[in-house]
């Protein structure tokens, strides 16, 4: 399983990394659809570490990400809502936040990514979703 999601993970990145280039980025835990909490952790890190092996943006450090929010008492699994990445943005001093959904249905997995700009009143900058392999990528905003 883990191999499959992690394929998805860098096809992903390379469709946003232009986007994100040169970007100052927190990534919050993704949730998991059909996985357990643990491999959900497991595959952000992998994310997180496959964006970071990059050099192309500026990543805080995903321990900074979770005793920060902690300290703010925000839920990283919870902070869906746009006013609490706008809070989540504000307090690690980013300029995007990367969150993300990773579903396994049987056999198959998808995996969406959304990219917000914390200074563009939390619109979704790219919605990037792999499902069996196609990529779809969708700008919200440029």
């Amino acid at each position: 399983m883990i191999n499959k999601i992690l394929i998805f993970l860098i096809l992903n990145l390379s469709f946003i990394g232009a986007q994100i280039n040169g970007k100052s980025i927190a990534i919050l835990d993704f949730n998991g659809n059909g996985i357990n909490k643990m491999e959900s952790i497991v595959l952000t890190n992998i994310f997180n570490d496959e964006l970071n092996k990059t050099g192309a943006v500026f990543l805080v450090d995903r321990n900074i990400v979770k005793d920060d929010l902690s300290n703010q008492g925000i839920e990283q699994i919870k902070c869906k809502n746009l006013e609490c990445i706008s809070k989540a943005g504000a307090s690690l001093n980013v300029e995007l936040i990367i969150d993300g959904l990773i579903k396994k249905n049987k056999d198959s997995f998808s995996l969406e990514i959304n990219v917000y700009k914390v200074s563009d009143a939390m619109k979704p900058l790219i919605v990037t979703s792999l499902v069996d392999g196609k990529v779809v990528v969708r700008k919200k905003m440029k």
